[in-house]
């Protein structure tokens, strides 16, 4: 047959091509058809998934239960088509939880406490690998003894993890080379527009934010970057989430200047309201103690009670949003040294405690 079919095309050469080409036009035209009622049939069981998504999650859960080994054979195979982009995502995980990685190692461990001795006793086995801990061993212990007969202390190594050596490295490439000092000046320029336009408009674009529905501070932040963005340019060497984190690091930085002038205000505030009320806060503070031994509580000591009162006279009038009850207790305390013996009673005046302790504003 093939003998008579090879015969029949060198007669006909002709009329052989011709039939070729009909039948490559006819394939064509039938894998497009497939091609195309496949490319249907999938756009519509994706409609379908978005309507009914509880049936499609069945219909997929029972599929995969009645095929475990096609399931198997696709995860594998498509884990060998993004082996390496499986593994950068998986190292950047962990770069970016290290501790939510560490514990679940030592949660680990913790179930399994006989496989560190287990894996150790078979690692020993192997006569190369233990000879050459030991060849360790013994050069520790020999720098051991040779740093006690010079005198100096035992050296000492601090465990770093994975992560942190992958940051430490990149952030040192990215430092010392032109590439990234580059980076680092467009980085702290567009951070420091970025402070600017914050201070200047930070409250009408948070309240624009919220006019809109958005997140305050998110919605700020992007109103801020468009504003850089076209006053300055596109940072080209900045991608997008650089210019996000150069938002949140502004913002910040807006936050700690506010914090930082809202406890010299507060400082000031009360130093000087203590030096102008002192006999006024020091009869105070003797109303106050006697009140608290009446109901059974201790006195405080006049330093810090009269600070407490001050305290309490001037927050309605002070802006104090960024101030936690820590910084305030902090702040005082600085106000009271700053204080010595400007609080003593005179000796006519009734006995109160004087000693100084620290205390932060009651609540």
């Amino acid at each position: 047959m093939r003998q008579k079919s090879a015969e029949w095309k060198t007669r006909n050469p002709e009329r052989s091509r011709e039939l070729n080409r009909e039948s490559a036009k006819r394939t064509y035209r039938r894998r497009k058809k497939e091609a195309e009622q496949r490319a249907k049939q999938r756009e519509r069981s994706r409609l379908w998934a978005q309507r009914n998504p509880e049936k499609a999650r069945e219909r997929g859960r029972r599929w995969r239960e009645a095929n475990p080994e096609r399931v198997k054979a696709h995860n594998r195979a498509s884990y060998q088509r993004h082996k390496e982009a499986i593994a950068e995502r998986s190292k950047a995980l962990r770069d970016q939880n290290p501790d939510k990685y560490k514990n679940a190692a030592a949660e680990w461990r913790k179930k399994h406490p006989n496989y560190g001795t287990e894996y150790a006793r078979k690692w020993r086995q192997d006569p190369e690998k233990y000879a050459r801990q030991l060849e360790l061993n013994r050069q520790a212990k020999k720098l051991k003894r040779r740093l006690e007969e010079l005198g100096l202390p035992p050296a000492h190594r601090h465990r770093t993890l994975v992560a942190e050596k992958r940051s430490n490295q990149r952030a040192a490439t990215e430092f010392f080379t032109p590439e990234g000092r580059d980076w680092h000046r467009h980085f702290d320029l567009l951070v420091g527009h970025l402070r600017e336009t914050i201070r200047d408009r930070g409250p009408a674009l948070r309240s624009r934010a919220v006019d809109a529905g958005d997140d305050p501070t998110t919605g700020m932040h992007t109103r801020a970057l468009a504003i850089v963005r076209a006053q300055w340019g596109e940072f080209e060497l900045l991608s997008r989430e650089d210019h996000t984190r150069a938002a949140i690091t502004a913002h910040a930085a807006e936050i700690r200047d506010q914090r930082q002038s809202q406890k010299e205000t507060l400082r000031d505030a009360v130093r000087l309201y203590v030096r102008r009320e002192r006999d006024r806060l020091l009869r105070d503070v003797t109303i106050e103690n006697r009140a608290r031994t009446v109901a059974g509580k201790p006195e405080l000591p006049t330093d810090v009670l009269a600070h407490l009162l001050a305290f309490q006279a001037l927050k309605e009038r002070l802006p104090l949003d960024q101030l936690t009850p820590k910084d305030v207790a902090a702040t005082l305390a600085l106000v009271r040294e700053s204080h010595l013996g400007i609080l003593d009673p005179d000796p006519d005046d009734a006995h109160t405690p004087t000693s100084s302790s620290p205390a932060g504003p009651e609540r």
